[in-house]
């Protein structure tokens, strides 16, 4: 390597001297002026006297007699000093400063040889003169553009823990990051390239204009212009296209780029996280259709509503944990600075996912702020009550900010903190939301914003496409997209009468690269003294669920004398039936007697060879093989009636006894599998506008009438009661009822008759069960607590829990330790490390399994033997082997069982597999079946199974769930019947733990359904067990006219008796079920209304009497993740297409005649 000599004086910084021209720079000099404290003395002032001169240091360490200033020789000349290294930035960054400030004071530069060569990036400049925006050097800045120096909050210096672990980050991490971004902006700008070269108004290299000319040349709607104008501007700034008076056309690069390539690329350099980059990926393929207003934007952004991506951005990302932990430690060091006497008012706007919610609770606790999380949107409301619903000294509540606080409910000036991430930036007029803001704040209350402040191309790619990131209305402060520059910011806030404005990070280029940035500032005046808090948010309260009394929460089903209501009036209309037929030739009588009123019968015998060679090949082929039928039958009917679909298949597995069979295969196969394939079919078949298509559902001893008429129950018919009880919750539209048949029947013709009576006239009740002749009809009553206190259990014996190390089998085991017994069996398919190892893992901090070990150990502190084995219940040679092992050892029998093994995979019908229908049968039913065959034999003093109440009300979207549950029901019945005491408790949620999670608790509660504290259920538990209660019971926490409610107002017959259930609710009758309206159209429309409620009640988590159907579903709180699940929801119950921006717009009543049948 050749260096030329030097143009510019070279002055050493330990003489003073120049360095004569000639004289090489030797090692041992470098050595001097590294290890030596650099000084220049003053006798070496001569030399500044000579004329004005600016020195640059080059060496490593930036100091100087007077750092980074200027000042005046004796001789008037001006001397400045330029660090070109500092200790405190990067080399490049320090470099440019210094060459800008030599440009700034006259010198002349050679621009070429500073930037060595490196690649310059274009900017996209403003074509008008309105823009207040500096975009030139030598500007001179503003005192509101100038960003202070001091900083709000203290221990941020460069030497301070938190200094040090910024550094750490900065350097360590981010560079990698860094990367990572840049190949996903590099895979955005592909995928706009790809669109725009597609467009009309590119199809020719010499094709130029505005982009509101190639938005018109293109076909595209006007509202495409402005996401079109940021493409259009990144691609400009990457050399994609040019411009030119103000005219974009296509370069030679456009042409070049591959999707595939840049995917590829992106996909390598994000690893395990490369979901993120098919997300953007997944974006790009879709951008053309959003262009063209065929697709709506918030579906693709947010694929089947789900929130991953943006979790993942605002909560994981190196980005977000960065800016996250700099606002925790502003607010900390906000407490710091009061002192912390006592605990500060902290409101969040816009808490949305929560994500700088659980950081900020994390790191503070309740003793040093109140906290306010609010949003605009009542579900992120209810999900952030839900997930902090232990933590002290947190509210939640409704709040949109641009609108005025106050009159929402909140306090002017109640807060001593406000935080907003990544908000502002979606309100309309950022001065009134900053306005608003500032009303919120006490004097000397800080303010702490996370914004996006540089945009980038993934960024415009993802939620650029959504229609809230153009909603904005202050240009020209805001042109092409909602972001500011921190430079912006900064005299935004002073107009808006903040002070003390200060960005994180301060270095602009870091600021770039991040794209983010958290500004803090300060409403002027003194800190307040401290107050009392008493502000209440009451915004949104409208919506706000209430609970109920807990009142009496034991309940069990009773079969009563019934009759057809209103039997005299007239049969409905004739129509067609489709029945799927038994095996023992029931469904020939009632063909014959509805054929005998005048319907249409088609029957289709599952006993056919050829058919059950069908359902022997798999799911696909059902599905085909019904789907098929219901549409041949379709054909046959035309323009004729459909009456419904009558399904008698599962007859033909019909289970004998408890010893007959080794397993329950045929069991939901031939059940609940089919039925779901066959409630697919009905769906996906047009049965035309005049359709009642109401499915009824036909078994045979599959319900026990309590009054010992059934010496075995069917119990591998009985899960079709749970499915059954789940399809009415799920597709009213299509749902007929339940009717069992007598196990023991006097004749077939009079229970022909009675199922033909039932299924062809309008009734409230959905459920029937005929027993020597008669109809029985269920009610569902609330039973009187047993006085027996509680049980006492032997110590004598051993106790075997299934889903031992669960959090229910961990409580219940607690519990029974509690009541007497000394021997645990814990059973479950989780494996345990060795022995050997537990101390170590109990004491250490973050092992999964420590919570499960330390149970187990505190178990064993109590004088208790825990024998705790692997074992899939579901698996009877599993269970039957380890049963063996432990009898061969001759460990003292096993007394009693508790099952609480099993799983939930909830999903809508339409969209559930039958795998998930088998594996959560098989945890459930199987597991239980298997346990009582095993057990048969053995001295059982007790068998309880641990259910759900969703058998008896049903699940919507887990259907598997409840079909499952009703299972155990009957298995307790039956094994009651065989001489061993058996119950089934179908229990309510439990609170904090077993398959409810804080979303589906909170869910729930919304229904009316509330969570039952586990000591309050042991309780229960151990006075039905006391009380020798055997067969099934419902124990749970339910607000009747908030359930019913949510049906939309549908009431179940079994339900009549409950309180809340009688006036003022609909039975569910073919009137307001069935797809026809009536001539006048109002019942029908009246209907659809309330369905409407419910649905919005349940996306929103609420009441549906407090839904206003008359208020647009905006005003209500409904923002773009609640309106995609609300869409998907409307396009399953009604069979529509809808686009999500009608939503928003609409109310419930517009909604309801849109969706009316008919109304096009």
């Amino acid at each position: 390597m050749c260096f030329q000599s030097p143009t510019i004086p070279i002055v050493c910084g330990l003489t003073g001297k120049r360095r004569e021209p000639g004289v090489p720079l030797d090692s041992a000099d470098w050595f001097r002026q590294v290890c030596t404290r650099s000084w220049i003395a003053p006798e070496h002032a001569r030399l500044w006297d000579e004329k004005g001169a600016a020195f640059l240091r080059c060496g490593p360490i930036g100091s100087f007699p007077v750092s980074d200033q200027d000042e005046v020789s004796q001789s008037g000349h001006r001397r400045f000093w330029l660090g070109g290294l500092r200790t405190d930035r990067s080399s490049l960054v320090a470099q440019l400063e210094a060459a800008g400030q030599l440009h700034v004071l006259g010198f002349e530069l050679d621009w070429a040889g500073i930037d060595g060569g490196c690649v310059r990036r274009r900017r996209f400049l403003p074509t008008y003169s309105f823009d207040r925006k500096a975009f030139w050097t030598g500007g001179r800045a503003s005192k509101a553009e100038t960003i202070q120096e001091t900083s709000i909050a203290h221990g941020r210096g460069a030497g301070s823990p938190r200094g040090v672990a910024e550094d750490l980050f900065l350097r360590d991490v981010w560079p990698t990051e860094d990367a990572r971004f840049a190949v996903l902006n590099r895979l955005s700008l592909v995928h706009f390239a790809v669109t725009v070269r597609a467009l009309e108004g590119f199809q020719s290299r010499d094709a130029s204009g505005t982009e509101f000319a190639i938005v018109q040349r293109s076909h595209l709607p006007e509202s495409a212009a402005r996401l079109l104008k940021g493409m259009l501007a990144h691609l400009f700034e990457e050399g994609f296209v040019n411009l030119r008076d103000g005219c974009f056309s296509a370069s030679a690069q456009l042409a070049e780029v591959s999707v595939e390539k840049a995917l590829a690329a992106a996909r390598e350099m994000w690893g395990k996280d490369a979901a993120l980059v098919d997300w953007v990926d997944h974006c790009g393929r879709h951008l053309a259709a959003v262009l063209r207003g065929t697709l709506d934007p918030v579906s693709v952004v947010f694929p089947n509503g789900s929130l991953e991506p943006a979790e993942w951005i605002y909560k994981r990302s190196s980005v977000a944990r960065y800016c996250n932990s700099r606002i925790a430690d502003a607010v900390g060091d906000e407490i710091h600075r009061r002192g912390g006497q006592s605990a500060l008012r902290l409101i969040e706007i816009g808490g949305g996912t929560a994500s700088t919610s659980e950081i900020l609770c994390s790191s503070l606790g309740p003793d040093q702020v109140h906290y306010t999380f609010t949003d605009i949107g009542s579900g992120f409301v209810e999900r952030a009550r839900a997930r902090f619903r232990e933590r002290a000294n947190f509210e939640c509540g409704l709040l949109n900010i641009e609108n005025a606080p106050r009159e929402q409910g909140y306090a002017v000036g109640g807060y001593d903190i406000v935080v907003a991430a990544n908000v502002l930036h979606a309100t309309r007029r950022l001065d009134v939301t900053l306005a608003h803001v500032r009303s919120l704040l006490a004097p000397g209350g800080l303010l702490v914003l996370w914004e996006a402040t540089h945009l980038q191309p993934w960024l415009t790619m993802t939620f650029g496409l959504l229609e809230g990131w153009r909603r904005f209305e202050d240009s020209p402060l805001r042109v092409s997209h909602p972001l500011l520059l921190a430079e912006q910011w900064c005299p935004l806030l002073e107009a808006s009468g903040f002070e003390s404005v200060e960005v994180v990070p301060e270095s602009v280029e870091l600021r770039r690269s991040l794209g983010q940035s958290v500004l803090l500032s300060r409403n002027p005046g003194n800190a307040p003294s401290r107050v009392p808090v008493d502000v209440a948010p009451v915004a949104g309260s409208e919506l706000r669920s209430k609970s109920g009394d807990r009142g009496e929460a034991l309940y069990r089903i009773e079969w009563i004398p019934g009759k057809f209501a209103g039997e005299s009036d007239p049969v409905r209309s004739v129509g067609n039936w489709l029945i799927l037929s038994d095996s023992d030739g029931f469904w020939k009588t009632l063909a014959g007697f509805l054929e005998q009123r005048g319907d249409s019968v088609r029957s289709v015998d599952f006993q056919s060879e050829r058919k059950r060679e069908s359902f022997e090949r798999g799911d696909e082929f059902v599905a085909d093989y019904l789907r098929a039928i219901v549409n041949d039958w379709r054909i046959e009917c035309r323009d004729q009636p459909v009456s419904g679909v009558i399904y008698i298949g599962a007859l033909m597995d019909r289970e004998v006894g408890m010893h007959a069979a080794p397993g329950l295969d045929g069991c939901h196969a031939g059940g609940c599998e089919t039925l779901l394939h066959l409630v697919r079919s009905i769906k996906s078949a047009d049965l035309g506008p005049s359709c009642a298509g109401r499915l009824w559902v036909i078994t045979r001893g599959a319900q026990s009438s309590g009054r010992g008429q059934e010496t075995r129950l069917d119990v591998c018919q009985t899960p079709l009661w749970g499915f059954g009880r789940s399809l009415a919750l799920e597709h009213p539209e299509i749902w007929g009822g339940l009717i069992d048949l007598d196990p023991n029947p006097v004749g077939w013709d009079r229970e022909a008759h009675l199922v033909a009576e039932a299924i062809s006239r309008s009734d409230p009740e959905d459920e029937r069960m005929i027993r020597g002749g008669e109809i029985l009809v269920p009610r569902l009553r609330r039973a009187r607590r047993p006085e027996s206190g509680s049980v006492a259990l032997a110590p004598e014996g051993a106790c075997l829990v299934t889903g031992g190390l669960g959090g229910v089998g961990l409580v219940l085991s607690k519990w029974l330790v509690e009541h007497g017994v000394r021997r645990l069996i814990l059973l479950g398919r989780s494996k345990l490390p060795p022995r050997s190892s537990w101390k170590r893992l109990v004491s250490g901090r973050s092992h999964p399994i420590r919570t499960k070990l330390e149970a187990i150990l505190d178990l064993e502190r109590s004088g208790v033997t825990v024998h705790y084995a692997v074992v899939d219940v579901a698996k009877g040679s599993e269970l039957r082997r380890f049963l063996n092992g432990y009898e061969r050892q001759a460990w003292p029998p096993i007394r009693w069982v508790f099952h609480c093994a099993g799983t939930n995979e909830d999903a809508p019908m339409v969209r559930m597999e039958p795998s998930a229908l088998r594996r959560v049968f098989d945890a459930k039913a199987v597991g239980a079946w298997n346990l009582a065959r095993q057990l048969h034999a053995q001295p059982i003093e007790w068998m309880v199974f641990f259910s759900s109440a969703a058998s008896v009300l049903g699940a919507r979207g887990g259907a598997n769930y409840a079909a499952a549950n009703a299972f155990l029901d009957a298995l307790a019945t039956q094994v009651s019947h065989g001489g061993t005491r058996a119950l089934s408790v179908g229990w309510g949620p439990w609170a904090g733990t077993g398959m409810a999670d804080a979303d589906r608790e909170q869910k729930l509660r919304s229904l009316g359904v509330g969570s039952l504290p586990p000591s309050e259920a042991l309780s229960m538990l151990g006075a039905l067990l006391a009380d020798g209660w055997v067969g099934h019971a419902v124990v749970a926490d339910v607000d009747w006219s908030k359930w019913v409610a949510s049906t939309a107002g549908r009431l179940r017959g079994m339900l009549q008796e409950l309180p809340g259930c009688g006036r003022g609710t609909t039975p569910l009758s073919a009137e307001t079920s069935d797809c026809p309206v009536s001539s006048t159209g109002v019942a029908a429309n009246e209907d659809t209304q309330r369905r409407l409620c419910a649905l919005v009640a349940e996306v929103f988590q609420t009441d549906p009497a407090l839904i206003d159907p008359e208020r647009k579903l905006e005003s209500l709180g409904l923002d773009s993740i609640m309106a995609i699940q609300l869409k998907h929801e409307l396009e399953l119950q009604f069979d529509c297409r809808i686009q999500v921006q009608e939503l928003a717009v609409h109310s419930i009543a517009e909604l309801a005649l849109r969706l009316e049948p008919g109304s096009g």
